[in-house]
């Protein structure tokens, strides 16, 4: 279909008004999301693995969603340990942690990360949600 032509000087003018707060409000909008672009830029080019905790409060979502929609997804075990072939692929890593139990005894936890690609994935994920 071909842009319609304005039949007048007014209905030009009228356009190229619209057109330019229409310009104006996508630039406010960018500078408005500025500092959630730079932060997310600078964690999709590090190379570290954040926690579930960290990954689901850039999304504004809780830990334990983040957890359930991966586990439903097929990404991690019912313990939350990821898969292997996820941990082969980049999107998850793991840390043993050390951590004394309610008897004072000391017991490691396999901790999931999440890695660059990971919140790249999850991002799709969630877009889909």
């Amino acid at each position: 279909q071909a842009p319609q032509l304005p039949e007048n000087y007014i209905q030009a003018l009228e356009k190229l008004l619209s057109s330019e707060k229409e310009k104006l409000q996508l630039q406010a909008k960018i500078e408005q999301d500025k500092p959630k672009i730079e932060t997310y830029n600078q964690i999709m080019t590090s190379n570290t693995a954040l926690d579930f905790s960290a990954v689901a409060k850039m999304f504004n979502t809780g830990r334990n969603r983040l957890f359930k929609l991966c586990r439903e997804k097929g990404y991690l075990r019912a313990n939350n340990e990821p898969y292997q072939e996820y941990i082969d692929s980049g999107l998850f890593e793991t840390i043993i942690v050390n951590k004394r139990t309610a008897s004072d005894f000391n017991q490691n936890f396999i901790k999931p990360l999440i890695t660059p690609k990971g919140i790249e994935k999850i991002t799709e994920l969630l877009s889909k949600v």
